[in-house]
């Protein structure tokens, strides 16, 4: 079994010949739905779109975590009797018969009490980037899982 860690953006392109699609009809009939934003949900939007906007590039990591990915997670409803938000999780699973397995710092996922199939990972905030890896290495370890 190989560890996320183990991963980068090339390994991954070399290995399972990643191809990225700048268009996809799936994502964009999803951001064609109209919502009605609640004037309660509406304020709260703002109030933390202001915040992120005037602390985005001081804040840290765990201050981004509680200023604004945090409540944003916390407004919206994400458990229901099929699905739930969990965080820090362990997770595997086997793409083109290499397993891969981690951790990702926040999920929506099928599960009610344990993740069984992502459908969005949040990977942590990285201040730095280095020459080891990059957001986007992380990124697409995680997502590649998931690839339908």
């Amino acid at each position: 079994m190989s560890n996320f860690r183990n991963w980068n953006l090339a390994k991954l392109n070399k290995r399972f010949q990643l191809e990225r699609q700048i268009q996809m009809s799936l994502l964009d009939e999803w951001l064609k739905v109209v919502y009605d934003i609640s004037e309660t949900d509406n304020y709260f939007l703002h109030r933390i779109q202001e915040n992120l906007s005037e602390n985005l590039f001081n804040w840290n990591e765990q201050e981004l975590s509680t200023g604004f990915i945090g409540p944003m997670l916390a407004w919206v409803k994400f458990t229901d009797k099929h699905s739930n938000l969990f965080k820090e999780r362990p997770f595997s699973g086997i793409v083109d018969g290499e397993e891969l397995s981690g951790e990702a710092d926040a999920m929506i996922a099928w599960g009610r009490d344990e993740p069984k199939k992502p459908f969005f990972c949040f990977k942590e905030y990285k201040k730095k980037l280095t020459q080891v890896e990059t957001p986007l290495d992380s990124v697409w370890r995680q997502c590649w899982l998931h690839k339908p």
